[in-house]
């Protein structure tokens, strides 16, 4: 995912923050998950929060890619409950 936000058009696209950012997000979400069975959840509740007020206010780059890394997680965690109970 680093590398693609790096390609990304600007003002985004080369950041280091942002990047930076993306990173932590995704450890944030996944580390715990290996303590707490249920961290999913909270991963995908916060991220539905945070979606409606991010792009409303001026955030730095390392919050925004820290929403990007999250919102990502979120779509791997909504993706594996479907295949594992749809498909």
């Amino acid at each position: 995912m680093s590398a693609l936000l790096y390609y990304a058009p600007e003002p985004a696209g080369g950041n280091k923050e942002l990047i930076a950012g993306a990173n932590a997000g995704v450890l944030l979400a996944f580390l715990p998950q290996l303590i707490f069975f249920v961290w999913f959840v909270p991963v995908i509740l916060f991220w539905i929060f945070q979606s409606m007020y991010v792009w409303r206010r001026g955030f730095p780059a390392f919050r925004v890619g820290t929403w990007i890394g999250l919102g990502a997680v979120s779509g791997l965690f909504i993706g594996g409950l479907f295949a594992h109970f749809v498909l």
